[in-house]
């Protein structure tokens, strides 16, 4: 052992470069002045204090996020929705009724009378359910994809990204019930005697023509799963699983 230490110091003298006493301390195995090695339980300390730091930042983040339920008006989104979908019906209904066949000008006129009141009371309505779609975006799916994507930029958890996709899901079926209701609510500049003098001539042409009742049929399926649906609908999925709570969880 004496030998191996004895080589050490031999070869550090061979060198023609200066000595320093540190590189003398360095080979005898000793620590520089000033230095402290940490111990193991140190280290652990210290991870513990920055882990539990961080992990109070995203609570923090989370917290902050405040759902007032009440002021989303879910009652409301679903008693207009359903308002829509029973003057849809009643429309599909009137715009079968116009066939080339008819001759009877009076009856026509009725026919015709009766679309572009629906039409309009449709566009009402649509309005309401659009501006209550916007409330609940602004009341709750921006701030809970915020604060979510804002805490998983930070610990990247799978399980966090699957809850952000689930919200993210039932936004896209709000986003896609809002341009349904926008194409439908379109009609109504076609259809209103007030806004068209052409009006006549435009839902003969559009219920001959049918296109008008792929758009109606999209609406009605998107109501049905987005609003009026018991289990699936929006008001159910959010009441049922509150992402915020469950992001804390995996913390």
């Amino acid at each position: 052992m004496f030998m191996i230490f004895f080589d050490k110091i031999k070869r550090l003298f061979k060198t023609n470069e200066r000595i320093s006493p540190e590189k003398v301390k360095e080979v005898l195995g000793e620590k520089p002045l000033g230095t402290k090695e940490e111990s193991p339980n140190e280290i652990d300390a210290g991870a513990d204090l920055k882990s539990a730091s961080e992990k109070s930042e995203l609570l923090d983040i989370l917290d902050s996020v405040k759902i007032n339920y009440e002021s989303i008006g879910f009652e409301k989104m679903q008693s207009e929705a359903e308002a829509i979908a029973n003057y849809v019906r009643s429309l599909l209904q009137d715009l079968n009724k116009f066939q080339p066949h008819i001759k009877d000008k009076k009856q026509i006129d009725g026919i015709i009378e009766a679309i572009g009141r629906k039409i309009k009371l449709i566009a009402r309505h649509g309005l309401a359910l659009k501006n209550l779609l916007a409330i609940l975006e602004d009341h709750y799916y921006t701030p809970v994809a915020e604060a979510l994507n804002k805490i998983n930029e930070k610990i990247n958890k799978k399980e966090i990204q699957n809850i952000i996709d689930n919200v993210e899901k039932q936004r896209r079926l709000v986003v896609a019930m809002e341009n349904s209701l926008t194409k439908v609510a379109g009609y109504d500049e076609l259809f209103n005697p007030e806004r068209n003098p052409e009006y006549k001539k435009e839902i003969e042409r559009e219920a001959r023509e049918r296109l008008i009742h792929g758009h109606l049929n999209e609406l009605l399926d998107s109501i049905l799963l987005t609003a009026t649906d018991k289990t699936l609908n929006i008001k159910s999925q959010i009441k049922g699983f509150n992402p915020i709570d469950e992001a804390k969880r995996l913390i």
